[in-house]
């Protein structure tokens, strides 16, 4: 986790990493924004220095758990998630 946030500290521009404690939380929250469009599911991982920068580059947070695996990139948190169109 250390590592990850290292990481991330060397972009020019903020980032944000959201870590979940809980499995069950993470893995409801991924199926309430994935419904909602508002986030990219990624194949669970831990991210190297090369990947960590070019995603936290993307609009949005990091979805991790404690071990540091990361879930889902380019998370929009903020506003209501409803499932619907992606089109705006």
């Amino acid at each position: 986790m250390k590592k990850m946030i290292n990481g991330v500290r060397k972009q020019k521009h903020g980032t944000s990493i959201v870590v979940f404690l809980n499995q069950k939380l993470l893995n409801k929250e991924l199926k309430r924004l994935d419904n909602a469009h508002r986030l990219r599911k990624i194949n669970k991982r831990i991210l190297n220095e090369v990947e960590l920068l070019g995603v936290s580059a993307i609009d949005g947070a990091l979805f991790v758990n404690s071990k540091g695996l990361c879930y889902a990139i380019g998370v929009i948190l903020d506003g209501v998630a409803r499932s619907g169109d992606r089109g705006r």
